[in-house]
């Protein structure tokens, strides 16, 4: 059950990389780190683009690098505990607009794709049965687990080279139309509708 788990998590991890044209790679940069913040409320509202779309003035980005710089230095100390009640993407509530953070609510689901369905809360929104739960973990387990990047576990193919980025948009690819004919029309109009605009996040180099 605990493999399960990290094999879930590891592959959840995948999405922010993949979404912005970025190889997922073990080690510093890889899943557990760099890649998890690309696709947080932090790591988003970090970016240019993204900071242009949701139309933050200059008050705001500098209120969001303060207390960005805040929780990088509480994540340091291992006895500091999380703000309560608050997780990566309700953080910066108080300094969003409404519309703010349902825009960026709407950008962090198009980075993670069909992924975000193993999110409680998102799952919660559509209604995801226990029996459609089980099959996405399997959906994702299957393309998902034989790719995991150095440092991600054990690979089965040791000897092989790792995943190009086209191998992983490929499985992402499949996985979303794997997930996506799960769902009923009902869900499936209702993650469109929960996407919002389509919004072309720019790669980034390492």
């Amino acid at each position: 059950m605990i493999k399960k788990v990290f094999c879930i998590a590891s592959v959840l991890s995948l999405a922010a990389s993949m979404a912005v044209g970025q190889p997922p790679k073990g080690g510093q940069g890889g899943p557990g780190r760099g890649r998890m913040m690309g696709g947080s409320g932090m790591g988003m509202l970090m970016r240019p683009e993204v900071q242009k779309e949701l139309k933050l003035t200059e008050k705001q980005i500098q209120a969001i690098r303060s207390k960005s710089e805040a929780m990088r230095k509480a994540r340091g100390n291992p006895g500091a505990p999380p703000p309560p009640g608050q997780g990566m993407g309700t953080a910066f509530n108080s300094i969003l607009s409404a519309s703010q953070q349902k825009r960026l609510a709407e950008l962090r689901l198009q980075m993670g794709g069909m992924m975000a369905l193993n999110s409680p809360e998102t799952s919660g929104k559509l209604g995801i049965t226990a029996s459609q739960k089980a099959k996405i973990e399997q959906i994702m387990h299957s393309e998902f687990g034989s790719m995991r990047p150095r440092g991600e576990g054990p690979r089965p193919n040791r000897g092989a080279p790792p995943p190009s980025m086209g191998d992983w948009q490929k499985r992402r690819e499949q996985m979303n139309q794997k997930i996506s004919a799960i769902l009923t029309p009902a869900q499936r109009t209702k993650w469109k509708a929960m996407l919002g605009k389509p919004f072309k996040m720019e790669p980034r180099g390492r």
